[in-house]
Protein backbone atom coordinates (compact mmCIF):
# COMPACT_ATOMS: atom_id res chain seq x y z
CA UNK A 1 0.00 0.00 0.00
CA UNK A 2 2.90 2.71 1.08
CA UNK A 3 4.74 1.81 -2.25
CA UNK A 4 1.21 2.48 -4.48
CA UNK A 5 1.18 5.87 -2.39
CA UNK A 6 4.54 6.81 -3.48
CA UNK A 7 4.07 6.05 -7.10
CA UNK A 8 0.92 8.16 -7.23
CA UNK A 9 3.10 11.01 -5.43
CA UNK A 10 5.86 10.38 -7.52
CA UNK A 11 3.50 10.54 -10.82
CA UNK A 12 1.67 13.77 -9.65
CA UNK A 13 5.07 15.45 -9.21
CA UNK A 14 6.04 14.39 -12.63
CA UNK A 15 2.65 15.64 -13.73
CA UNK A 16 3.53 19.42 -11.77
CA UNK A 17 6.99 19.76 -12.90
CA UNK A 18 5.94 19.06 -16.66
CA UNK A 19 3.08 20.95 -16.59
CA UNK A 20 5.35 23.82 -15.37
CA UNK A 21 7.69 23.04 -18.24
CA UNK A 22 5.27 23.10 -20.65
CA UNK A 23 3.74 26.26 -19.47
CA UNK A 24 7.26 27.86 -19.42
CA UNK A 25 8.18 26.89 -22.67
CA UNK A 26 4.65 28.50 -23.71
CA UNK A 27 5.63 31.63 -22.31
CA UNK A 28 8.97 31.50 -24.27
CA UNK A 29 7.02 31.34 -27.32
CA UNK A 30 4.91 33.88 -26.47
CA UNK A 31 7.52 36.05 -25.45
CA UNK A 32 9.47 35.20 -28.99
CA UNK A 33 6.65 36.04 -30.99
CA UNK A 34 5.59 38.89 -29.73
CA UNK A 35 9.52 40.05 -29.94
CA UNK A 36 8.81 38.99 -34.00
CA UNK A 37 5.91 41.26 -33.81
CA UNK A 38 7.48 44.19 -32.37
CA UNK A 39 10.63 43.80 -34.60
CA UNK A 40 8.78 43.65 -38.05
CA UNK A 41 6.50 46.69 -36.38
CA UNK A 42 9.10 49.06 -35.69
CA UNK A 43 10.94 48.03 -39.19
CA UNK A 44 7.82 49.43 -40.66
CA UNK A 45 7.57 52.54 -38.00
CA UNK A 46 11.21 53.58 -38.63
CA UNK A 47 10.70 54.39 -42.20
CA UNK A 48 8.80 57.62 -40.80
CA UNK A 49 12.02 59.92 -39.86
CA UNK A 50 12.18 63.38 -38.18
CA UNK A 51 14.21 66.25 -37.56
CA UNK A 52 14.77 69.75 -36.68
CA UNK A 53 17.53 71.99 -37.78
CA UNK A 54 18.69 75.55 -37.15
CA UNK A 55 18.79 75.87 -41.33
CA UNK A 56 16.68 74.12 -43.97
CA UNK A 57 18.54 70.87 -45.06
CA UNK A 58 19.77 71.01 -48.55
CA UNK A 59 19.95 67.96 -51.03
CA UNK A 60 23.60 68.23 -51.76
CA UNK A 61 23.96 65.05 -53.48
CA UNK A 62 22.53 66.95 -56.50
CA UNK A 63 25.08 69.54 -58.20
CA UNK A 64 22.47 72.25 -58.67
CA UNK A 65 22.00 71.94 -55.38
CA UNK A 66 25.48 71.97 -54.02
CA UNK A 67 26.29 74.70 -56.60
CA UNK A 68 23.69 76.71 -55.12
CA UNK A 69 24.63 76.55 -51.63
CA UNK A 70 28.18 77.06 -51.94
CA UNK A 71 27.19 80.49 -53.98
CA UNK A 72 24.59 81.56 -51.03
CA UNK A 73 27.28 80.81 -48.54
CA UNK A 74 29.35 83.00 -50.23
CA UNK A 75 26.89 86.15 -50.44
CA UNK A 76 26.30 85.55 -47.19
CA UNK A 77 30.08 86.25 -45.65
CA UNK A 78 30.53 89.22 -48.31
CA UNK A 79 27.34 90.37 -46.60
CA UNK A 80 29.01 90.04 -43.03
CA UNK A 81 32.19 91.60 -44.30
CA UNK A 82 29.93 94.40 -45.43
CA UNK A 83 27.75 94.83 -42.56
CA UNK A 84 30.66 94.49 -40.09
CA UNK A 85 32.52 97.65 -41.73
CA UNK A 86 29.97 99.69 -42.08
CA UNK A 87 28.95 98.37 -37.82
CA UNK A 88 28.52 101.40 -35.56
CA UNK A 89 28.71 99.74 -32.65
CA UNK A 90 25.25 99.68 -31.34
CA UNK A 91 23.98 97.22 -29.37
CA UNK A 92 22.55 94.31 -30.90
CA UNK A 93 18.44 93.89 -29.72
CA UNK A 94 18.23 90.65 -28.17
CA UNK A 95 16.18 88.47 -30.26
CA UNK A 96 12.28 87.47 -29.92
CA UNK A 97 12.43 84.62 -31.81
CA UNK A 98 13.92 81.96 -33.38
CA UNK A 99 13.43 80.26 -36.98
CA UNK A 100 13.37 76.52 -36.66
CA UNK A 101 13.28 74.02 -39.87
CA UNK A 102 12.03 70.58 -39.47
CA UNK A 103 11.74 67.71 -41.70
CA UNK A 104 9.48 64.71 -41.91
CA UNK A 105 10.04 62.05 -44.49
CA UNK A 106 7.98 58.48 -44.84
CA UNK A 107 10.73 56.66 -46.67
CA UNK A 108 8.23 53.70 -46.77
CA UNK A 109 6.69 52.20 -50.14
CA UNK A 110 3.47 51.50 -49.61
CA UNK A 111 2.52 52.43 -45.46
CA UNK A 112 0.91 56.09 -45.03
CA UNK A 113 1.82 57.47 -41.45
CA UNK A 114 -1.65 59.04 -39.54
CA UNK A 115 -1.93 61.14 -36.85
CA UNK A 116 1.25 63.26 -36.93
CA UNK A 117 1.67 65.57 -34.39
CA UNK A 118 4.84 67.82 -33.23
CA UNK A 119 4.67 69.05 -29.31
CA UNK A 120 7.01 70.90 -27.85
CA UNK A 121 7.71 70.09 -23.89
CA UNK A 122 7.12 72.78 -21.40
CA UNK A 123 4.43 74.91 -21.28
CA UNK A 124 6.35 78.04 -21.82
CA UNK A 125 7.30 77.39 -25.23
CA UNK A 126 4.76 77.80 -28.38
CA UNK A 127 6.04 77.80 -31.82
CA UNK A 128 3.85 78.70 -35.21
CA UNK A 129 3.36 77.22 -38.35
CA UNK A 130 4.98 79.89 -41.13
CA UNK A 131 5.41 77.75 -43.99
CA UNK A 132 5.05 74.09 -44.99
CA UNK A 133 5.88 72.47 -48.13
CA UNK A 134 5.39 68.90 -49.17
CA UNK A 135 7.27 66.91 -52.39
CA UNK A 136 7.09 63.50 -53.73
CA UNK A 137 8.60 61.58 -55.01
CA UNK A 138 11.63 61.70 -53.09
CA UNK A 139 15.80 62.87 -53.90
CA UNK A 140 17.52 60.36 -55.61
CA UNK A 141 20.60 59.23 -52.52
CA UNK A 142 23.80 59.64 -53.42
CA UNK A 143 27.53 61.02 -52.69
CA UNK A 144 27.51 65.07 -52.44
CA UNK A 145 27.33 66.69 -56.00
CA UNK A 146 26.94 63.17 -57.72
CA UNK A 147 24.10 63.81 -59.33
CA UNK A 148 23.17 66.07 -62.22
CA UNK A 149 20.43 68.60 -62.22
CA UNK A 150 17.94 69.55 -59.38
CA UNK A 151 16.31 67.76 -56.76
CA UNK A 152 12.04 67.29 -57.22
CA UNK A 153 10.59 70.86 -55.99
CA UNK A 154 9.09 71.55 -53.33
CA UNK A 155 5.45 72.74 -53.22
CA UNK A 156 4.17 74.85 -50.60
CA UNK A 157 0.86 74.35 -49.17
CA UNK A 158 -1.71 76.47 -47.62
CA UNK A 159 -1.70 77.17 -43.43
CA UNK A 160 -5.00 77.09 -41.42
CA UNK A 161 -5.00 79.54 -38.77
CA UNK A 162 -4.82 77.08 -36.14
CA UNK A 163 -1.24 75.87 -37.68
CA UNK A 164 -0.31 80.05 -37.56
CA UNK A 165 -1.21 80.15 -33.73
CA UNK A 166 1.62 80.00 -31.35
CA UNK A 167 0.72 77.04 -28.55
CA UNK A 168 3.10 73.80 -27.79
CA UNK A 169 1.32 71.48 -30.25
CA UNK A 170 0.41 71.46 -33.80
CA UNK A 171 -1.70 68.32 -35.32
CA UNK A 172 -0.37 67.63 -39.11
CA UNK A 173 -2.80 64.45 -40.27
CA UNK A 174 -1.19 61.84 -42.08
CA UNK A 175 1.69 61.40 -44.76
CA UNK A 176 1.66 59.69 -47.34
CA UNK A 177 4.43 56.99 -48.90
CA UNK A 178 7.46 58.34 -50.55
CA UNK A 179 6.52 61.81 -49.25
CA UNK A 180 8.22 64.51 -47.16
CA UNK A 181 6.74 67.70 -45.48
CA UNK A 182 9.25 70.90 -44.29
CA UNK A 183 8.01 73.20 -41.53
CA UNK A 184 9.57 76.72 -41.20
CA UNK A 185 8.64 77.26 -37.69
CA UNK A 186 8.35 80.41 -35.42
CA UNK A 187 9.55 80.16 -31.94
CA UNK A 188 8.90 82.24 -29.09
CA UNK A 189 8.69 81.46 -24.98
CA UNK A 190 6.41 83.17 -22.08
CA UNK A 191 9.84 82.34 -19.56
CA UNK A 192 11.60 85.37 -18.53
CA UNK A 193 14.92 84.29 -19.53
CA UNK A 194 16.00 85.37 -22.72
CA UNK A 195 15.19 83.41 -25.99
CA UNK A 196 18.19 83.34 -26.98
CA UNK A 197 19.47 81.29 -23.29
CA UNK A 198 16.85 78.99 -24.06
CA UNK A 199 16.69 78.10 -27.57
CA UNK A 200 20.29 78.96 -29.14
CA UNK A 201 24.13 79.71 -28.55
CA UNK A 202 26.64 79.91 -30.81
CA UNK A 203 27.89 76.38 -31.08
CA UNK A 204 24.98 74.91 -31.85
CA UNK A 205 24.28 77.55 -34.16
CA UNK A 206 27.63 76.90 -35.91
CA UNK A 207 26.83 73.38 -36.41
CA UNK A 208 23.44 73.33 -36.97
CA UNK A 209 21.91 71.49 -34.11
CA UNK A 210 18.64 72.06 -33.03
CA UNK A 211 17.86 74.40 -29.87
CA UNK A 212 17.94 73.01 -26.82
CA UNK A 213 14.73 71.75 -25.34
CA UNK A 214 12.47 68.56 -26.34
CA UNK A 215 10.47 68.56 -29.83
CA UNK A 216 8.69 64.92 -29.88
CA UNK A 217 6.67 63.63 -33.31
CA UNK A 218 4.06 61.27 -32.96
CA UNK A 219 2.50 59.46 -35.61
CA UNK A 220 0.57 55.97 -36.04
CA UNK A 221 0.98 53.42 -38.01
CA UNK A 222 -1.53 51.67 -40.16
CA UNK A 223 -2.53 48.67 -37.85
CA UNK A 224 -2.99 51.70 -35.14
CA UNK A 225 0.43 51.63 -32.92
CA UNK A 226 1.35 54.89 -31.76
CA UNK A 227 5.31 55.65 -32.04
CA UNK A 228 7.15 58.94 -31.32
CA UNK A 229 10.95 60.47 -32.28
CA UNK A 230 12.17 63.65 -30.86
CA UNK A 231 14.99 65.89 -31.68
CA UNK A 232 16.83 65.17 -28.13
CA UNK A 233 18.25 61.68 -29.65
CA UNK A 234 21.58 61.20 -30.78
CA UNK A 235 21.10 57.80 -32.26
CA UNK A 236 17.81 57.96 -34.20
CA UNK A 237 16.28 56.27 -31.43
CA UNK A 238 12.29 55.34 -32.24
CA UNK A 239 9.50 54.60 -29.52
CA UNK A 240 6.53 52.92 -28.89
CA UNK A 241 3.95 55.33 -27.47
CA UNK A 242 1.48 53.18 -25.43
CA UNK A 243 -2.25 55.09 -25.57
CA UNK A 244 -4.46 54.96 -22.79
CA UNK A 245 -7.41 52.43 -24.57
CA UNK A 246 -4.06 50.91 -25.84
CA UNK A 247 -2.50 50.14 -22.77
CA UNK A 248 -0.19 46.82 -22.66
CA UNK A 249 0.15 43.97 -20.69
CA UNK A 250 3.06 42.79 -18.51
CA UNK A 251 4.35 40.57 -21.03
CA UNK A 252 3.68 43.30 -24.03
CA UNK A 253 5.57 45.34 -22.32
CA UNK A 254 8.32 43.45 -21.33
CA UNK A 255 8.50 42.59 -25.31
CA UNK A 256 8.67 46.22 -25.80
CA UNK A 257 11.40 47.40 -23.22
CA UNK A 258 14.49 46.50 -25.63
CA UNK A 259 12.75 48.79 -28.26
Amino acid sequence: MDWFIRRKAAALLYAALSFQEDARVRDKNQQELLNDVHSVAINSASKLKFSAHINPLGDLQYAYELAKREKAEQDHHKAMVEQSQNDNHEQSKPLEYLTLYVQITNYSEQDKFEDISLNLTGSEHLFSIQKKWYRSPLPVKGRQGSIPGPAPQWQEDFLSPTEKDYNNTKYLDSLLPQTQIRLELRMKSTSVLPLEMIWDSGVKVAFGIPPEGEMICRFRDEVGRYWHRTNQSLSDEIYRTWMPEDEPTPKQRRASEWE
